[in-house]
């Protein structure tokens, strides 16, 4: 932790945990019904926390794309918590997971795909 107590600093981190970063650079979009939505960045627009330098939960700097599963990113879909918010990314009929009854069943809640 940071001298603050807060905020995880790269000295802190698991091993691996900065490729984890630099991963999530690369995942830029979630779907919904098959429609892109450009992921959200963290910065100082997010309406529910005070910004500091790096994410407190997965230690990303501002401008930077979240790490899939950090409590503070935002869904673009809906503007809430990403992984509570339960925005599905759907399955057209070709897609595993589809039964074919109602177009497709949703990915459970917290579970979207995400696209590069």
């Amino acid at each position: 932790m940071s001298a603050n107590g807060n905020t995880p600093e790269p000295a802190d981190w698991a091993p691996g945990w900065a490729e984890k970063i630099a991963e999530a650079q690369d995942i830029t979009h979630v779907t919904f019904f098959k429609v892109p939505f450009a992921r959200i960045a963290y910065g100082p627009d997010h309406p529910h926390i005070t910004v500091k330098p790096r994410c407190y939960d997965c230690g990303v700097l501002e401008g930077q794309l979240h790490v899939q599963g950090c409590c503070v990113e935002q869904c673009p879909i809906c503007l809430g918590q990403a992984m509570w918010c339960g925005c599905p990314d759907d399955f057209g009929p070709d897609d595993e997971g589809d039964d074919g009854d109602d177009g497709g069943d949703p990915v459970p809640s917290g579970g979207s795909e995400v696209t590069a």
